[in-house]
């Protein structure tokens, strides 16, 4: 029998990271599984058995899972008529607590390194994994939510690493040799979660960080994957939270779950910066069917599958670093007419289709598809092809309806007019950051290649966000360290200490011109980044220990690690910057963890690295 709270007249509230609903009556009512039950007036706030199937915050789940999330986890305030729904982090606790109780003994193991004094290695086996990730959720309780203060004191201060979730906490938990991407007998998953994300950031807390720079955690696409699992910047949908990210057996929905992680590091004192990539999308993207306008489409003439960038040839080459170094974005070089000719208007209609995603249908009954991208800028770029996302059309222009650098990034002059804009589309666009500020509570957002984005799109984004939360920080990924970052709103850049340390040479150049000249703005101070090579597959111990300890003192440095960095891993995470042809190669998607389920090198963890790491973190704290 489960308790069902009715509610007749609802209201959300939130103070403080907790919801609050009001309500006129209320009665309680026992409730059979199984059987139909009254819902409250608001839909997401449907806690209710019914069908087989449970319904909570949108999520529908199994009904053996719906006793984790049924109403009685709700605590009940009765004074001043309100009924205190718990925060995420205390909902997961809750869950769990139940889910411990049902499921007693289950074959799990999980890294030694994750446990207090992070020092051991090889692997620990935990009989009861919800009693244990319960276990630590409590302690995470005990603290208080801090808020987020904004200053240069406290930017300088921030000790940030970078956080792919899906890739950090994965592991071999049942010890078959493999990585499972669905879900192990007992329920659990191996690829990585926002549970044991939680379960990690004590161990990242006590290694200095003081602050998550998250990877895209939305929806994925599923159409031109690359790997076994796909990108985190294919994204479906930037508005809903990757499922596969979820514990699904814990009964919560993956937004809830991301939720209590975000709630997890500010009671930890640890700040949560979210990437967002906002001016491309899935090729399965919910946009393209609702808004085909939003998009590119080609021809469906077998040129989707060959699908190549344009080429330009070496005049037009030089005509275009010259117009991009003096600032210039009149009558830039255009792809050749056979390229442009493969483009085709917005199609009448759209329908789905298991192979492309979707299919247009031009006037003439001729179909069309949206292509792939590619990286733009310089036009002769050599990078690997992107063929798992397609390019929001950000203007709508006649005569510049092709993919090229001076439609998707540079922007022609006479193509961005204000008259051409999409003006829909940017809302949606500008509207996303500060969702997740309003829904999430996130402190800060690094802007995937904010530098492609129109300014005018990229101004509005900024002053909406700081209009909700003035304390927000925003990152721009520009590889340029300079005051114009600064001057346009961002209050930190990537900067380029990750290209520098590629070579010693110019590694010992980059160091000996921040030491004598204060950078304009802070910037990440990295050997290396999610891109590029790891620094321990060029350097031995001694060589970065030396590194990084010039890096994190410099000034307007902010110290930044990739997790992994401190122990030792070598396999890179994706190729995408500073790699040569034989090296990218050599890491196929199946091997990369930006698009297949890989794990790092948590069994055999180098605990030098760790010792070396948490003492430059934490040095002057």
């Amino acid at each position: 029998m489960l308790l069902l709270i009715v509610i007749s007249t609802t209201k959300l509230h939130t103070l403080d990271g907790t919801r609050y609903i009001t309500f006129s009556n209320h009665r309680q009512e026992p409730v059979k599984r199984q059987q139909s039950s009254s819902c409250p007036t608001e839909p997401s706030l449907c806690n209710t058995a019914h069908g087989g199937r449970f319904s909570y915050n949108g999520g529908s789940f199994p009904q053996q899972y719906g006793n984790v999330v049924a109403v009685y986890l709700v605590r009940l305030a009765k004074a001043n008529n309100k009924v205190i729904m718990p925060t995420a982090l205390q909902e997961v606790s809750q869950a769990l607590k139940v889910l411990s109780t049902q499921q007693r003994t289950v074959q799990y193991s999980l890294p030694a390194i994750w446990e207090a004094p992070y020092s051991g290695n090889g692997s620990i086996e935990i009989t009861n994994p919800a009693e244990y990730y319960h276990s630590i959720v409590q302690e995470v309780l005990k603290n208080k939510v801090q808020k987020t203060s904004r200053d240069e004191a406290w930017l300088l201060k921030t000790k940030l690493c970078t956080f792919f979730v899906r890739h950090v906490t994965t592991y071999d938990h049942n010890n078959d040799g493999n990585i499972s991407t669905g879900l192990l007998p007992n329920g659990w998953r191996e690829t990585g979660t926002f549970i044991k994300g939680i379960a990690l950031l004590p161990y990242l807390k006590d290694l200095g960080c003081t602050a998550i720079h998250l990877l895209p955690v939305f929806s994925i696409g599923a159409i031109a994957q690359k790997g076994n699992v796909g990108s985190p910047y294919s994204i479906k949908n930037p508005y809903v939270i990757e499922n596969t990210l979820s514990e699904p057996i814990v009964g919560l929905p993956a937004a809830v779950q991301y939720k209590a992680f975000i709630e997890a590091a500010h009671r930890l004192g640890m700040k949560v910066i979210q990437e967002f990539a906002l001016r491309t999308v899935s090729k399965d993207s919910d946009w393209i069917e609702q808004h085909p306008e939003w998009f590119y489409w080609i021809n469906d003439s077998g040129s989707t599958s060959n699908f190549t960038p344009p080429a330009f040839n070496s005049d037009d080459l030089t005509t275009i670093e010259k117009k991009m170094n003096s600032g210039e974005r009149n009558n830039l070089p255009q792809p050749n007419a056979e390229y442009k000719r493969l483009f085709t208007h917005s199609p009448v209609s759209v329908s789905r289709s298991k192979q492309h995603g979707f299919v247009g249908t031009s006037d003439g009954d001729t179909t069309c598809m949206v292509p792939g991208a590619f990286a733009d800028y310089p036009p002769d770029d050599t990078q690997p092809l992107w063929s798992d996302v397609t390019y929001l059309k950000l203007y709508n222009h006649p005569s510049y309806n092709y993919v090229s650098y001076n439609t998707i990034r540079m922007y022609d002059e006479e193509m961005s007019k204000p008259e051409y804009e999409q003006h829909e589309l940017w809302n949606t666009i500008a509207d996303v950051i500060p969702y997740y500020v309003k829904e999430y509570a996130i402190d800060g957002a690094l802007l995937d290649m904010s530098h492609a984005l129109p300014v005018p799109l990229r101004d509005r984004i900024i002053t909406s966000v700081r209009k909700l939360q003035p304390n927000f920080v925003f990152i721009e990924e520009n590889f340029r360290i300079q005051r114009q970052s600064k001057d346009i709103g961002f209050d930190v850049v990537v900067g380029d200490s990750w290209f520098a340390a590629l070579d010693t040479e110019r590694f010992n150049m980059f160091v000996d011109k921040y030491q004598n000249k204060r950078a304009e703005i802070p910037y990440f101070a990295c050997t290396n980044s999610h891109n590029t090579p790891r620094i321990a597959s060029r350097y031995n111990l001694r060589e970065i220990g030396t590194m990084v300890n010039k890096l994190f003192t410099l000034p307007e440095s902010i110290p930044s690690i990739v997790v992994g960095d401190e122990i030792g891993e070598k396999n890179p995470i994706n190729t995408g910057l500073g790699f040569s042809p034989e090296e990218v190669s050599t890491y196929p998607p199946e091997q990369l963890a930006l698009f297949s389920a890989c794990a790092l090198n948590w069994h055999n963890a180098d605990t030098e690295f760790r010792k070396m790491y948490k003492s430059l973190l934490n040095f002057n704290e």
